[in-house]
């Protein structure tokens, strides 16, 4: 069974989809009650806001079909892959699964200081123009404990077209933006690279585990404190 809906609209309940159903949701529309995908196709299109709610996918698919989405205090439960588009993320975003970047796939982290929270892993494949970005001017931005950004890009040590984390020359961001790991950023991918942009006055911050393996590249604007907490092999 396929639903497929276009218009101006609010979701007031909690969508559940099982296994052979596809809904697809364009136009402007939003939810505080999230959705649960059993087996389903879930794709969601359009202008449109998911406010202190869930995202869970047990089995089937997810996929984001449209620019602009803002998720608001939200907890993905659920592995995404985002293609050439931006997602905007208000009041903290927790990511339990894996969310994977491809050229053009930019998170708009904004509204004030801001945290990447979760137990998931942010994935840079391959590809140019992706970025985590701190879009608020004086913003903070801090990847959570339990949180992994790897991988990388082969636009090494550019902040354009690269693999960014803050600040991108491509994607834009804020002024004076700080970026805080206290997960794990590992540049572990043979011939690619991440590049760290605390752009400004701000500053990036190791409290976590940053890594440079297998070949990989880092490149950090901005570095703060002990760099020797920065580790190299391979």
């Amino acid at each position: 069974s396929t639903l497929w809906l276009h218009g101006t609209y609010t979701l007031g309940s909690r969508i559940t989809l099982p296994a052979g159903q596809s809904i697809t949701y364009n136009g402007t529309w939003s939810t505080t009650t999230g959705f649960q995908v059993n087996g389903g196709s879930l794709n969601l299109g359009g202008t449109w806001r998911a406010t202190n709610t869930s995202i869970d996918v047990t089995a089937g698919s997810l996929s984001f079909t449209s620019n602009g989405a803002t998720l608001d205090g939200v907890t993905l439960n659920a592995n995404l892959s985002l293609g050439d588009q931006w997602v905007n993320v208000v009041n903290g975003l927790t990511l339990n699964g894996t969310l994977s970047f491809n050229g053009g796939s930019r998170v708009y982290f904004g509204g004030g200081s801001q945290t990447l929270a979760g137990t998931g892993t942010v994935l840079f494949n391959n590809s140019n123009h992706q970025g985590l970005i701190a879009a608020t001017d004086g913003m903070t931005l801090t990847i959570g404990s339990g949180i992994t950004v790897r991988g990388g890009n082969s636009s090494v040590g550019n902040a354009s077209s690269g693999s960014v984390i803050g600040y991108s020359d491509w994607a834009g961001g804020g002024n004076n933006i700080s970026i805080v790991n206290q997960g794990t950023i590992l540049a572990n991918a043979a011939g690619r690279g991440i590049f760290i942009y605390a752009r400004g006055s701000g500053t990036f911050t190791n409290a976590g585990s940053t890594r440079v393996e297998n070949g990989g590249s880092l490149y950090v604007i901005g570095a703060s404190g002990d760099m020797a907490t920065i580790a190299i092999s391979g």
